[in-house]
């Protein structure tokens, strides 16, 4: 469906501060940012040019249809980076929020007019990240894996035996930043494998680029509010029109 005009949705054009910064929308719900087409240098790759402009993969091969029939980017190939997010609500001052149905997580400082804007993994369907409001109960830099009976019985399958317990570094898998929520076993932390952020691929923690947690987790507080939701744009190919049209 086309839509001719954008009823309800406020277009924000304001300047990005960097990738992922943004003013804070008077209104909600808002689109935050714009596509922008860049060309392909010598040295780049996909995951490169994700961490440069701050998102993920999965959103890079989903809005450049052409990277299904290759292998490989070449210096001079052109490429949509989609810098452009859709926010559903407002976000309270110092509270996080995560959208599923985008993979977005945003954070709004406390006593800053400003929003900060993060690419994130959530749940596979099987696995589903929880919706909800629920709070950071503790952080933790190094963290200790300790893996969930459904996560062993995963792997165990694929003939990983996993340990009881991972320590922290090099092989955990929860990176170098966590924050705990409230609900046991669900977490914030690092990326493990940066080329797969994005989509619906974890069990149902939220995953995020270290150099993005990194910042986030010297921000947050303990009982900082996290508010999951899971809410799909109802008008996406007008969210697709303003984000692109100045392409």
């Amino acid at each position: 469906m086309r839509l001719i005009t954008l009823l309800f949705i406020t277009v924000l054009s304001f300047q990005i501060i960097n990738a992922a910064e943004f003013t804070v929308p008077t209104q909600v719900p808002a689109v935050l940012g714009q596509w922008e087409r860049v060309t392909i240098s010598s040295g780049d790759n996909l995951g490169r040019l994700a961490k440069r402009y701050d998102v993920s993969m999965h959103n890079i091969i989903l809005h450049n249809p052409s990277l299904n029939d290759k292998k490989y980017i070449h210096p001079g190939d052109q490429l949509i980076m989609p810098s452009c997010y859709w926010l559903p609500q407002m976000v309270q001052p110092g509270e996080i929020l995560v959208n599923i149905a985008t993979q977005t997580l945003f954070f709004r400082p406390v006593e800053q007019d400003k929003l900060f804007v993060y690419p994130v993994t959530v749940g596979m369907p099987d696995n589903p990240t929880p919706t909800g409001e629920f709070y950071v109960k503790r952080k933790k830099q190094n963290p200790i894996w300790y893996p969930t009976e459904s996560v062993r019985a995963s792997y165990a399958k694929k003939g990983v035996h996993l340990p009881f317990a991972v320590e922290g570094g090099a092989g955990n898998p929860l990176g170098a930043y966590a924050l705990y929520l409230n609900k046991p076993t669900y977490l914030i932390h690092t990326a493990s494998n940066i080329n797969a952020l994005g989509g619906r691929q974890s069990f149902g923690c939220i995953r995020m680029y270290e150099k993005d947690i990194s910042v986030l987790y010297q921000q947050v507080t303990v009982k900082t509010t996290v508010r999951i939701i899971d809410e799909p744009n109802p008008q996406e190919d007008a969210l697709f029109n303003n984000c692109a049209k100045h392409l």
